[in-house]
């Protein structure tokens, strides 16, 4: 038996003992993730802790088709954060902790966003589907860097008159280096008073990737200069909302948008999310 700990979790031990906290919780009778100073829990021994091999059985043919097979890979439960939820509420909803909701996202501090996907639960997350354009991007930060992000396409936005928003944010610190998604063509360059400064960068296949409230370009950055995939671009700030050298107005946070070769906005977040998953896999 172990006595818990001033800072254990069920999420630490699992990670400690190589086990999970599903499995934990199983072997303790445990209807939530919540455990107390003092309290006793059973760990897995190592022999429990050994999977069992057994022989995969051989696929009965149906036709021409082979039966799907259950996988014993466990999915994270995501959740999309709403207007008005904080990590607590959020913790409570799913019976866990709020360190453990931290530790399993990644994040420094108790600050979260609307529109976040938050993991609640250990696992892997699910394969998004494969993007029908520019499949072979680089997702435009590293991993660590940022902090969980969610779908702001179309969101209200309100300075410079009612306008809906043409991208996605990624929060990430001031001074964070940016990467260029893919190779292309700086068509675009300079202040602007919604994006601050920004860059924009044409794909051979006439895509506009627009990366908006840096705080600074990289050095060589010029109009109609070559970049090349990974290359780094610029850094995260927060600029705009005001003339040229404005900063402040909000949270420092890449804003991403993705235009067609006439400039027509479209919602660009099931290929960063394709682009975060690679990165990670």
């Amino acid at each position: 038996m172990y006595s818990v700990k001033k800072g254990d979790t069920l999420y630490s031990l699992a990670k400690k003992h190589h086990s999970t906290v599903q499995a934990l919780k199983s072997l303790n009778k445990l209807k939530s993730n919540v455990i107390k100073i003092g309290q006793s829990i059973k760990l897995p021994t190592k022999s429990s802790e050994k999977p069992t091999i057994t022989k995969p059985k051989t696929p009965q043919k149906t036709g021409n088709k082979v039966p799907n097979q259950v996988t014993e890979k466990h999915i994270a439960t995501i959740h999309t954060v709403k207007s008005g939820e904080y990590l607590f509420t959020i913790a409570q909803k799913y019976h866990t902790l709020v360190d453990e909701i931290k530790a399993l996202n990644g994040l420094t501090s108790d600050m979260i966003y609307v529109g976040q996907q938050l993991k609640v639960t250990a696992g892997s997350v699910k394969a998004p589907t494969k993007p029908a354009i520019l499949i072979s991007g680089k997702f435009p930060l590293a991993s660590g860097t940022y902090s969980p992000f969610g779908d702001t396409w179309n969101a209200s936005r309100t300075y410079g008159g009612e306008r809906p928003h043409e991208g996605i944010d990624i929060m990430s610190p001031i001074g964070t280096p940016i990467y260029a998604a893919t190779d292309g063509k700086i068509v675009r360059l300079g202040w602007l008073e919604l994006g601050g400064y920004r860059i924009a960068i044409q794909t051979a296949e006439g895509i506009n990737l627009y990366y908006a409230h840096l705080s600074k370009y990289a050095v060589g950055m010029t109009l109609n200069k070559k970049v090349k995939k990974g290359q780094v671009i610029g850094y995260v700030g927060n600029t705009g909302y005001g003339p040229e050298g404005t900063t402040g107005k909000f949270d420092s946070h890449l804003h991403i948008g993705f235009y067609d070769m006439h400039w027509k906005a479209f919602n660009g977040y099931d290929i960063l999310r394709y682009w975060e998953y690679k990165s990670q896999n």
